[in-house]
């Protein structure tokens, strides 16, 4: 007999997910392991993100690019508030259960026999298709200073090199 599922439960997509990996032989996958990869990478990522932080403070502080921060950022004079650590440790974690998503589909794929050659290799993928092209568009579109714009590159690759890591050790 045929299941019956509702489309407006989450859990629809968790289970289409699942079927269509596992049906097409591309992977086992694990829900428990995806969140899990996502929350460390989370708090890797801003970890990296207040160190880089504490070494671009002068642009974020300075009169003349006040302007360029979002009111959730900079909402007066000072640090951010606790909503932006809290948004930006949420965003950091969904990109981090994106990125693990995506590490299960291609990991067959990734240059490297042990995990964290896998993990390597995906995060230069990541660098290079998501980084790079990110930070051409904030050079070409955007007035942020060039200084702010290669800290936020170097931030980024360690973010990616050492986050595909973790993701591929917990994806192991």
């Amino acid at each position: 007999p045929s299941q019956k599922i509702s489309v407006h439960r989450p859990s629809f997509f968790i289970y289409l997910l699942r079927h269509s990996l596992i049906r097409h032989n591309m992977v086992s996958w694990s829900f428990q392991r995806t969140l899990f990869a996502g929350l460390l990478y989370g708090i890797f990522a801003q970890i990296i993100h207040s160190i880089s932080a504490f070494f671009s403070l002068g642009f974020y502080i300075a009169p003349q690019y006040r302007h360029l921060w979002s009111p959730i950022m900079m909402s007066e004079a000072g640090p951010p508030p606790k909503e932006f650590f809290i948004l930006s440790i949420f965003f950091s974690i969904v990109v981090g259960v994106l990125f693990s998503l995506v590490y299960t589909v291609i990991k067959p794929s990734l240059f490297g026999d042990k995990n964290w050659e896998k993990g390597f290799s995906f995060g230069v993928i990541l660098f290079l298709l998501g980084g790079i092209p990110g930070y051409f568009s904030i050079f070409l579109l955007l007035a942020v200073p060039y200084e702010l714009v290669w800290i936020w590159a170097a931030e980024s690759l360690v973010i990616s090199l050492i986050g595909g890591m973790i993701v591929a050790k917990v994806n192991a």
